[in-house]
């Protein structure tokens, strides 16, 4: 299996739910062996996009976790 991109993890990870900032993403990529992970992820516009889908992720497992309650 291909391992993803630096930016692709961080899109899939971000989406998770389970980070709430990029920082925490640049934590667990860097976990994952990543390298350049600042170089990557420096730019405003990724910024906003992850924390954007960060938040969206966390909105969708509270939903879920309501749901199921």
């Amino acid at each position: 299996m291909i391992r993803p991109g630096v930016i692709e993890r961080a899109y899939q990870l971000a989406a998770t739910g389970d980070y709430a900032t990029v920082s925490e993403i640049k934590r667990q990529l860097r976990a994952e062996n990543y390298t350049s992970v600042d170089g990557y992820l420096q730019g405003a516009a990724i910024h906003r996009a992850l924390r954007t889908l960060c938040l969206a992720g966390r909105t969708q497992a509270d939903q879920s976790s309501d749901d199921a309650a």
